[in-house]
């Protein structure tokens, strides 16, 4: 739960200094909510998901918490909703991009399941590395057991991935749409095809099935593959959103308007890495603060 509450933050971060000016768009949604706005959903679904950390966090850190306990009851049932809330935002989220009929590259009813799929794999993969570094039994038997346990079922969850993502490039390869098939010459051979075929094939998939299938028995094997796959996920994101970007809505578009802020093309800036360095690092600082002030973890 509070890894969830501390990557929540690290998101939100992220989209308001890109908002700008954030507390606008939260205060028209409040005023005047769209209830037939994907953006809007998700919103509040986010909003009311971080609202149901916090009163989890709260319980679980009540004198009374007992399995039979009035708090622990209370828990169950707050997690139960919990766990309904961060799918269904994870899938609007998805949504958000799948309803955009001039992006056909986007327009697919599996973009709401992938976006689930990549944030059970990256989040699973994430615990398994936290767990091996910070659980306090770390280096006992019962310790290794779980971490391999993890690794198993981000294993099982990585071949889901892989068997989506063939099934949406074959799908879209075979329906030879003009501008769909546009976007994936950008990823397979233009301008992203490192970050495809270095960070998101090899990164993310191949050398950890290589560990999985060969290593799967050393703890430490297990985290360097779910370690791989947690940073190759800035590669999966950059080439799920910016290819759909680089295909014009109609043909002349190009060239009916020119300007320098208006192009066809994008890379990340020194900035734009640079901010998510920071994000990162509060996060750390937020998670390793965390880990001491509220006893997360036996003291080390």
């Amino acid at each position: 739960m509070f890894t969830a509450l501390v990557s929540l933050i690290m998101a939100m971060l992220s989209i308001f200094f890109d908002l700008g000016h954030p507390f606008r768009a939260l205060l028209r949604f409040g005023l005047s909510p769209n209830f037939s706005s994907m953006m809007g959903w998700m919103i509040f679904l986010y909003s009311a998901y971080f609202l149901l950390l916090l009163i989890e966090m709260y319980f679980v850190f009540m004198k009374g918490r007992q399995v039979n306990s009035s708090p622990a009851k209370i828990l169950r049932i707050v997690g139960v909703i919990g766990i309904f809330l961060a799918v269904y935002a994870i899938m609007t989220e998805g949504a958000l991009f799948a309803v955009i009929k001039a992006k056909p590259f986007w327009n697919t009813p599996l973009f709401p399941l992938m976006f689930v799929l990549e944030a059970l794999l990256s989040g699973g993969a994430l615990i398994t590395v936290l767990t091996f570094f910070f659980d306090p039994d770390r280096g006992s038997a019962e310790h290794k057991d779980l971490v391999k346990f993890l690794g198993r079922i981000v294993l099982g969850l990585l071949c889901l991935y892989v068997l989506f993502f063939l099934s949406e490039v074959l799908v879209a390869m075979y329906g030879k749409i003009p501008s769909h098939i546009e976007s994936y010459k950008f990823i397979f051979s233009g301008q992203y095809a490192p970050f495809f075929w270095i960070g998101q094939v090899f990164i993310v998939v191949v050398i950890p099935l290589l560990i999985f299938t060969f290593k799967g028995k050393s703890a430490l094997a297990v985290t360097i593959a779910s370690s791989l796959i947690v940073l190759g996920f800035v590669f999966v994101k950059l080439n799920l959103v910016v290819p759909a970007g680089i295909v014009p809505e109609f043909a002349g578009l190009r060239t009916a308007y020119t300007d320098s802020h208006l192009t066809f093309t994008y890379f990340p800036s020194l900035m734009e890495w640079l901010l998510e360095l920071w994000i990162l690092s509060i996060g750390m600082f937020l998670f390793l603060s965390g880990r001491k002030l509220l006893r997360l973890f036996k003291a080390s």
